[in-house]
């Protein structure tokens, strides 16, 4: 069995001005609703910010602004991610698969210092053109598969409640009823399908890592507006604890700064993590944590590679 990473955005953090906070204040000025988030905003799911964005900039009916150009202005943004040495450490960590929800290719970049957009051919079974059940790139014998959409689809990029809703919709029939796909290569059979049965099961999505390898998700935050990878965790723990770990074998174990533990909102979500039958363990940042939970990243990452290369 394999060790897969789910990697996430805040591996992007180290590069200044590349959160997503930033983020969703370039599209506020861009699309001249105002200047960057204020503190009240912060607090906000960033999902719901960008929705609010994205209505307004509907109901305004302006010609020259669109969702969809505020996608490409997502993508732009993305592009401009350049790849930390904790992006190459990550890379290398990582077997013959990367997940990640993140749109940029820092990955890939890491993985190969020529990749560029135009090296984005997307090796999906499916060539999906807004969802990503199957989208991945592949460099030097490794896939990386993005979770959320990549900048070189625009319209693949999953941010607001919209998108997340139709994705977990395709989610849910890939895995646990009929696959909506002519060319799939498991046929119609669903993900759970295959697996009470014992049937063979060929690797085309990520989702069929997600129940079949090891999964060391790193750097993301899990915030309970991830509906589509709480569901996933929950749905995995159901069928593990109805049909048996000799059906589910795999196992899944989260990663986060130690500082955060003295956050109330950490506590209940490693509790529910735990619940998922999800492992979860608890990263030195290597400074105290403060009130807002600040940790050294460069210390924190070299820490996690430790455990993980055990």
């Amino acid at each position: 069995m394999e060790n897969v990473l789910l990697i996430g955005n805040d591996i992007n953090n180290t590069n200044q001005g590349k959160s997503w906070n930033d983020l969703l204040g370039e599209l506020k000025i861009w699309s001249g609703q105002g200047n960057h988030l204020t503190e009240d905003e912060e607090k906000v799911p960033s999902s719901l910010i960008y929705e609010r964005i994205a209505l307004t900039t509907i109901k305004s009916k302006n010609k020259q602004i669109s969702e969809s150009g505020l996608k490409q202005k997502i993508a732009t943004w993305a592009k401009n991610i350049a790849p930390t040495n904790i992006h190459q450490e990550l890379a290398k960590i990582s077997g013959s698969h990367i997940l990640t929800t993140n749109y940029d290719l820092s990955l890939e970049k890491a993985l190969c210092d020529k990749f560029t957009e135009k090296n984005c051919t997307n090796k999906g079974q499916i060539k999906e053109q807004k969802y990503s059940i199957f989208r991945h790139f592949e460099v030097k014998k490794k896939k990386v598969w993005h979770l959320h959409g990549s900048l070189d689809k625009p319209n693949s990029i999953n941010l607001g409640y919209e998108h997340y809703s139709g994705y977990l919709q395709a989610m849910r029939n890939y895995v646990a009823t009929r696959p909506q796909y002519t060319k799939s290569i498991n046929g119609d059979r669903s993900l759970i399908h295959i697996l009470k049965n014992k049937g063979e099961l060929k690797v085309q999505s990520w989702l069929d890592l997600f129940f079949t390898q090891n999964i060391h998700i790193v750097g993301l935050g899990l915030n309970f507006v991830e509906m589509h990878l709480w569901w996933l965790l929950t749905y995995r723990a159901r069928k593990r604890f109805l049909l048996g770990s000799d059906i589910i074998k795999n196992s899944i174990t989260y990663y986060y700064p130690k500082c955060f533990d003295s956050c109330s909102n950490t506590g209940q979500k490693i509790q529910l993590l735990k619940a998922c039958d999800v492992i979860a363990i608890a990263v030195d940042g290597g400074i105290p944590a403060n009130k807002d939970h600040k940790y050294c990243r460069e210390t924190y990452y070299q820490n996690l590679f430790k455990i993980i290369l055990k």
